[in-house]
């Protein structure tokens, strides 16, 4: 099976003008993370509250996507907790388009919820589990190896803020089960935002991308090589 990687900041540029990706670069400790912090990327920005003390960034490796078509973060936000009226995200997008998610759940075996909201309507319930993952073989450095994909969730958003909140679903058949579940917190590895109105100034660009939808997956057409939103050839 051929691998699949991350462009270059430039070659992402010069496919998807319009993509802009909230990530983590670097080891943020929870005695370090603030009452606040904003983590952006041009003109997209998510701005998290800690009231809870707990955000934190760590360094965790996992791949999103689907086994034809996936990429690997290394660093991930960790919620620490469910969201309240103390603890909570917030992103904001310079207009209207679709955003991408790679999010887990904070406890392997316990489901979390996962929602973006706008404008007072639900645009996103996402369920995490790990048992959601899909596995497959791909050619490591030692050789074959197995590894996990998990699933990339998708909304369309209008310009704005978008709320995002996340908790504890079901309930523990033990107390121990009942802390993790009551416990609440996600991972948030990377959210991409393709805005509408510079992906249609993009195709029809100087390098020529070509942009259109097959089974309801965004590809780009460049040069006869075909890639999806993510960067990632297909």
């Amino acid at each position: 099976m051929k691998k699949f990687f991350l462009f270059a900041a430039a070659a992402i540029a010069a496919l998807t003008v319009s993509a802009q990706t909230i990530d983590f670069p670097e080891v943020i400790a929870a005695a370090d993370f603030g009452a606040t912090r904003t983590f952006s990327n041009g003109s997209v920005s998510l701005v998290v509250t800690n009231g809870n003390t707990k955000f934190a960034v760590d360094a965790n490796k996992a791949k999103f996507g689907t086994v034809d078509s996936f990429v690997q973060d290394s660093l991930r936000l960790k919620t620490g907790g469910a969201s309240g009226s103390n603890s909570s995200m917030v992103l904001n997008v310079p207009s209207d388009g679709k955003v991408y998610v790679h999010a887990r759940t904070s406890s392997a075996g316990v489901a979390r919820t996962l929602t973006f909201s706008q404008n007072g309507l639900d645009i996103l319930n996402a369920n995490l589990l790990d048992a959601d993952a899909v596995e497959t073989t791909i050619e490591g450095e030692g050789g074959p190896e197995t590894v996990k994909i998990f699933p990339v969730f998708s909304c369309n958003v209008k310009k704005g803020a978008i709320d995002i909140t996340y908790g504890a679903v079901g309930e523990g058949s033990t107390e121990a089960d009942e802390t993790k579940i009551k416990a609440g917190g996600v991972n948030i590895y990377a959210i991409i935002f393709e805005g509408a109105s510079q992906g249609v100034e993009n195709a029809a660009a100087a390098v020529k991308a070509e942009k259109f939808f097959r089974n309801g997956q965004l590809i780009i057409r460049k040069n006869g090589v075909e890639y999806n939103a993510l960067g990632a050839q297909l």
